[in-house]
């Protein structure tokens, strides 16, 4: 059956399936760090998540905290009271202007508990950013991530680690996005990537690539295409914090 919806963005495409398959993952391992005990969610760079009002009676006790730019934040709390009758009482929308606030003081603020291990979670975002700004962002969820925190985060591919059927698709991605304002700025080998993360103390506890996507989600579908062949996402956890 066609929907609205489906007249409204068309057929499926490969960067659809990674938005779904990058959500399907991170939410699989915040529950799973909800049955172990986290009882604090953090999602960098929110903009109009659902899970807050998708989770109602299954995460009542965790509290969510959902950073982005003040202006994006103002947009949720009116669609929240319009949508849902307000902002619901376990969330928090966290302004924050990362040219001029540091994400670490500005949670704690909003009553973020940084001795309590939470679930990061920062989908979406990094491509945008220069290594320096990824750099800065990680050392300021270090400084609050307690002992069992974990982070869920997703990264691009250099173009020499695309395979040469999927170049045509990336280079046609990145012009869009270029011609929309948003230039795609970094991109990262698994192994530098690695390394990033580890300069902050996070340990990488599972990576999937591209392969690993369909392998894991997407066996016998044959309605969607596979994911964007040049982004992956990984888990992290704190060194130390005995994270599998």
């Amino acid at each position: 059956m066609v929907t609205p919806l489906d007249v409204l963005l068309g057929p499926p495409k490969p960067m659809h399936t990674l938005i779904i398959v990058r959500i399907r993952y991170a939410e699989d391992r915040l529950w799973e760090a909800i049955s172990a005990g986290v009882q604090q969610y953090v999602i960098l760079g929110a903009w109009l998540d659902t899970f807050a009002l998708r989770s109602r009676g299954r995460a009542d006790r965790l509290r969510i905290y959902e950073v982005d730019h003040p202006a994006s934040q103002e947009m949720k709390g009116r669609a929240l009271e319009w949508i849902a009758g307000g902002v619901p009482s376990n969330l928090n929308l966290v302004p924050v202007d990362f040219e001029t606030d540091r994400l670490d003081d500005s949670l704690i603020a909003a009553g973020f508990d940084p001795e309590s291990p939470a679930f990061f979670s920062w989908l979406g975002v990094t491509y945008y950013l220069t290594e320096e700004a990824i750099s800065a962002t990680i050392d300021q969820v270090a400084a609050v991530s307690a002992p069992g925190s974990s982070l869920v985060v997703d990264y691009r591919y250099p173009r020499q680690l695309v395979p040469a059927d999927g170049q045509a698709l990336v280079e046609q991605t990145d012009r869009l996005v270029e011609r929309r304002g948003e230039p795609m700025r970094s991109a990262f080998s698994p192994e530098d990537f690695v390394a990033l993360m580890g300069r902050a103390g996070f340990v990488e506890t599972d990576h999937v690539s591209p392969d690993e996507q369909v392998r894991r989600y997407l066996q016998g579908r044959h309605d969607i295409p596979a994911p964007q062949p040049n982004f992956a996402f990984a888990l992290f956890g704190k060194e130390g914090t005995g994270v599998r």
